[in-house]
């Protein structure tokens, strides 16, 4: 049952963004991944994967709404399964008084010459089952 619902948010990602969000991809289909340039895209579109239901005056263009279940009208309800939440927010980091960057700490040596992002990862469980994927590109090649 979670298998059909993993394919069945897959193919609509691809759908919607023309990439899939790396959590979901862990399947055997040879797929593209998103990065951080889609995010925008993902988080358009998240309601329709988690079954997020808004009303019709919230959106813009006239959209048609869809939630997840629509999506999905032929697979079963999960009892249980995979359940994960993307949240983004932006907030400008303090700049450096001087060319040497930054002290201590996650941003030491980085200096105001370039963009940075920094993800957090939080998990609600402390222990759960270890993921490891090969991905074309990294986090540190989009942001360098």
């Amino acid at each position: 049952m979670d298998e059909c619902l993993l394919h069945c948010r897959i193919d609509s990602m691809l759908q919607h963004c023309c990439c899939v969000s790396s959590p979901l991809a862990g399947s055997a289909r040879n797929i593209t991944y998103c990065t951080l340039l889609d995010l925008p895209c993902l988080m358009k579109w998240k309601r329709v994967w988690f079954s997020y239901t808004e009303f019709p005056y919230v959106h813009q263009d006239n959209e048609e709404i869809e939630t997840g279940i629509d999506q999905c009208k032929h697979c079963l309800p999960t009892c249980n399964g995979v359940d994960f939440e993307i949240v983004s927010n932006v907030a400008p980091l303090r700049r450096t008084y001087n060319s040497s960057g930054y002290f201590h700490g996650l941003l030491k040596g980085l200096t105001n010459d370039r963009p940075l992002s920094i993800i957090k990862l939080f998990f609600r469980l402390r222990f759960a089952q270890a993921t490891e994927m090969d991905m074309v590109g990294d986090w540190v090649v989009l942001l360098s």
